[in-house]
């Protein structure tokens, strides 16, 4: 039996998932490192910048995604490793082999991947609501208003977007949306959806899970946040700001040791 799967559940080829996570990785700090190339002579510190940091933020994505794809793959599989042991025992109850299976299971799909698109989506929400502020204070309530209306008014503020960039986002916003119903699609007029991208079209029903988000998707829509990210960032309109666009996440952040 692959090292991947367990007599209950057919699970990832972490493996493999690894591999694209490995291709994908390279992409974004080219991007990272092409950025700060051009913003370094700002004279501040743009490893703050919202310019940099969007690819920061996705960097930061799939490498803890690589964690928890090899902790997967190395620690909780085979189902009679021993960190099973070693975790469940007094007063945790100890897990029959098919109770790790449903624990493993339960990992990757509840707090992995709907961890991995929950976060994908924030940082195109956090990066645009800075952006905008940026570009005009008075939009949208000062960029908190529906991520709609945000994602509509950068757009009216740049010079040209991506043809697909609603497609994606859409795609993207709704199945966010659904993982908050543990899968489920719910329309609050009981209406279905369906959004056209790059050729395939995604289906949402009211009331009925939808089946297309696995991990190859993912990662495929990660790349195209990566892209749809390049083209705004390289927009005149962001890069004739010669000041620093500050992400208020990285200018708070702090590392604290004990």
């Amino acid at each position: 039996m692959p090292i991947h799967e367990s007599p209950y559940f057919v699970l990832p080829d972490f493996d493999d998932l690894i591999g694209r996570l490995a291709k994908l990785r390279p992409e974004v700090e080219a991007d990272y490192d092409r950025y700060y190339e051009k913003l370094r002579t700002i004279g501040h510190d743009v490893t703050k910048d919202a310019r940099l940091t969007a690819f920061a933020h996705l960097g930061g994505l799939i490498d803890s995604t690589n964690l928890a794809f090899t902790f997967m793959n190395k620690q909780l599989l085979p189902l009679d490793n021993p960190l099973w042991e070693e975790t469940y025992k007094p007063p945790f109850q100890p897990f029959d082999s098919y109770q790790r299976s449903v624990n493993i299971n339960r990992f990757n799909n509840a707090f992995v991947k709907s961890g991995f698109l929950i976060k994908l989506f924030s940082e195109i929400e956090s990066t645009f609501r800075i952006l905008l502020r940026r570009l005009d204070p008075s939009a949208c309530n000062a960029g908190t208003g529906s991520f709609y209306f945000v994602h509509e008014a950068l757009k009216s503020q740049l010079t040209s977007f991506p043809s697909d960039s609603d497609d994606l986002i859409k795609v993207l916003r709704l199945s966010r949306n659904t993982v908050h119903n543990n899968g489920v699609y719910f329309d609050k007029s009981g209406n279905d959806d369906q959004v056209m991208h790059k050729g395939t079209t995604y289906c949402f029903r009211n009331g009925k899970p939808i089946d297309f988000v696995n991990w190859e998707w993912l990662i495929e829509r990660l790349d195209d946040v990566r892209k749809l990210f390049a083209s705004v960032i390289s927009d005149a309109n962001i890069t004739e700001i010669t000041d620093l666009i500050a992400d208020p996440f990285a200018m708070n952040r702090k590392i604290v040791t004990k």
